[in-house]
């Protein structure tokens, strides 16, 4: 087994694996049941290995010189971390760039040169912004919190659409609760809503955010409707009324006359 060396994978321009050995790039050719065939990435040149499982076998010469390994890595960070992480692209391409060593940061390609390249990368897995609200259809992980819970309460509406966030433990809180402070911000909202409304309870002598949630307007109807979801989704999640003793608000609108009471059966 001496000599051997295992696979060191990087990421294509089109995002597929390719074998980086000694500076040269491999694609892959032939996949079989015990091994798969690699060939080198230039037509031009008859370069061929193969890997068994993490271990590299059979390499043959190639008719070129090698990559820069290191501009390689780089660029196969940037495309990786492009698909996987929704930091700011100049910030990403600032970051692998301070991994290098400084022999090497002169010759990597400028941000602008590689941008685009880059931002199609993203589309592959983030989708495209939708131009209204009623086309948010949140799915998957945009629906959970960094470590995989529940995070999405419920998304009602269509050009109206109300979107709820909050965790089965906020829920929990919530109801155990007896007083709850309603307030919105309209500065930090994402553009298609009109603001971020966020429901914070009193449990002990500290007050938490729980609920968060997105609002198409400032109309009555709407503080009403948010209030209406709320309490079904917490008589069915946790088969348990909401029922605070105490409601304090800051709409701009007085909503509280129309406002369904927070004890009512209904």
């Amino acid at each position: 087994m001496a000599g051997l060396r295992n696979v060191e994978f990087v990421m294509s321009q089109r995002g597929k694996p390719q074998v980086l050995f000694d500076g040269y790039l491999h694609t892959k050719n032939v996949e079989r049941l015990t091994c798969v065939h690699w060939k080198c990435v230039k037509s031009t040149c008859s370069g061929r290995l193969t890997t068994v499982g993490t271990v590299i076998r059979n390499v043959t010469e190639h008719n070129h010189v090698p990559e820069d390994s290191q501009k390689v890595w780089f660029m196969s960070a940037l495309r990786k971390r492009a698909r996987e992480e929704s930091t700011p692209m100049h910030t990403l391409y600032n970051d692998e760039l301070s991994n290098l060593n400084n022999d090497g940061t002169g010759m990597k390609p400028p941000f602008p040169t590689m941008s685009s390249a880059l931002f199609r990368h993203r589309q592959k897995t983030i989708p495209v912004l939708p131009q209204t609200r009623s086309e948010v259809d949140l799915q998957d992980s945009w629906t959970q919190t960094a470590d995989g819970r529940p995070f999405l309460l419920f998304a009602d509406g269509d050009d109206d659409k109300i979107l709820a966030f909050g965790s089965l433990e906020s829920l929990g809180a919530l109801w155990s609760s007896e007083i709850l402070y309603m307030n919105g911000t309209f500065t930090a909202c994402p553009g298609l809503w009109n603001q971020v409304y966020i429901i914070h309870a009193r449990l002990g002598a500290t007050t938490y955010p729980l609920i968060f949630a997105l609002l198409p307007d400032r109309q009555t109807d709407t503080y009403s409707r948010l209030l209406r979801l709320l309490k079904d989704e917490v008589q069915q999640r946790l088969n348990r009324p909401l029922a605070p003793s105490c409601i304090q608000t800051d709409f701009q609108n007085p909503t509280q006359p129309r406002s369904p009471s927070p004890t009512s059966s209904d």
